[in-house]
This record gives structure tokens, sequence and C-alpha cells, in this order.
């Protein structure tokens, strides 16, 4: 669980630098979904590789593959990386707009 907020932030942190803005979340569009959803397939191709190679799991014959990683693991990070960050941005503007 700590590895998946690791690797939320280490995206986070590669799109700031890629955009040249910490801040870029402000400014939340759909390419920056877009850009997460991509990262978010990528590092679900790492985990579930590295996963395969140091065999700590294996995938029954029930499990649909893609690219010989499983299709689950990898749509989860596709989709829950933007998403999550898409939430915090929501918070974000929410905060923001309201007076204390």
């Amino acid at each position: 669980m700590l590895g998946d907020v690791c690797y939320t932030l280490g995206a986070y942190a590669f799109l700031a630098l890629v955009k040249r803005n910490l801040l870029w979340l402000k400014d939340w569009d759909w390419t920056g979904y877009a850009s997460l959803a991509i990262l978010g397939a990528f590092i679900g191709l790492f985990v579930e590789y590295k996963a395969l190679a140091l065999h700590r799991w294996a995938y029954t014959s029930d499990m649909p593959l893609v690219f010989g990683v499983g299709l689950s693991p990898l749509l989860q990070m596709m989709i829950l990386l933007p998403l999550s960050v898409a939430i915090t941005a929501y918070i974000m503007r929410d905060v923001r707009s309201s007076t204390y």
C-alpha cells in the first residue's frame, strides 16, 4: 500500500517536471488524466513484471493477460492513479473556494 502511494507521488512529480509546474494540479485537464493513465500503465507493467520475476505471485488460467501480466492489476493502476489525483484536485478546489 505504501508502494502505491510512492508510485502516485512519483508520477505526480514526474508530470510536474515535464510541465515545469509543481502546482499543475490547479489547472487539471484531460491531458493530465491521460498522462497519468499512461504512466499508470507503465507502473502497473513494471510492478507486475517485477513481482513475476521475483516469484511473488503467479496467475491462474482464469486471469486475462495483457503483455504477459494480469489485466485487472494493470487496469487498477491505469484507473486509480488518475482518479486519486482527480479527487485530490477536486478537494483542493473545494477547500480554496470555501471561506473561513
